[in-house]
């Protein structure tokens, strides 16, 4: 009798640990897939483009986007490294005048500002300012009213920013937000709009501007 017993024990011990070892493989498969799918937010879903804006700006940002992907500010996106490849931006000269110049200016961040500001920055730009000895990143080129133009963020310029953050020790992919502004706007006439501002060339001081409030 105690021989029986024993082997119903020993058989009711093995079977039990059987179902754990069983068990084992579902749960471990179970908590794997939980974590990929939280990492899988962090890196994915957790960035964004943000817009310094103006009432008063001469061009309408119609479209951006990253990767083929229309995306809009202020809006979570789904991609993953190197999220920043590809980026391009559609926008329309929407004054009166003829613009030559625009200057984009694309800043990254993490998901608080640093003290000391931006670790990485970069532009993207349409045309030239026609200045003497200018460094030209674009071809000779106009943007009437009511055209429109596509620009991206060059290889070279995220190139740029991945050595710029690795001299701080840091990671482009670390970075989540991207801000995107516009420094300067150039017209024909020679007038220029930027930080919100219409000035004009001061006739009095060759290089300098003069506000002008009403230029539109």
């Amino acid at each position: 009798m105690t021989s029986y017993r024993t082997y119903l024990s020993v058989f009711s011990k093995r079977k039990v640990i059987t179902g754990i070892l069983l068990a084992l493989p579902v749960t471990v498969f179970y908590v794997s897939k939980n974590v990929y799918s939280v990492f899988g937010q962090t890196q994915e879903t957790n960035r964004k483009l943000v817009e310094v804006a103006y009432d008063n700006k001469p061009i309408a940002i119609k479209e951006i986007s990253l990767k083929g992907k229309t995306v809009k500010f202020d809006e979570k996106i789904s991609e993953g490294g190197d999220w920043l490849n590809d980026l391009k931006i559609r926008f329309k000269n929407v004054s009166g005048r003829t613009i030559t110049y625009v200057n984009f200016l694309v800043a990254l961040r993490g998901s608080v500002l640093e003290p000391t500001g931006f670790p990485a920055s970069d532009n993207i730009i349409f045309g030239y300012r026609h200045l003497p000895n200018e460094f030209r990143r674009d071809e000779d080129r106009v943007l009437k009213p009511g055209e429109s133009a596509e620009m991206s963020l060059s290889p070279l310029a995220v190139g740029n920013m991945k050595r710029l953050l690795a001299e701080k020790n840091k990671d482009i992919n670390d970075l989540t937000v991207a801000q995107l502004s516009i420094v300067v706007i150039m017209f024909s006439d020679g007038a220029r709009w930027t930080g919100g501002r219409y000035s004009k060339p001061d006739p009095n001081a060759p290089g300098r501007f003069i506000p002008e409030d009403n230029m539109q």
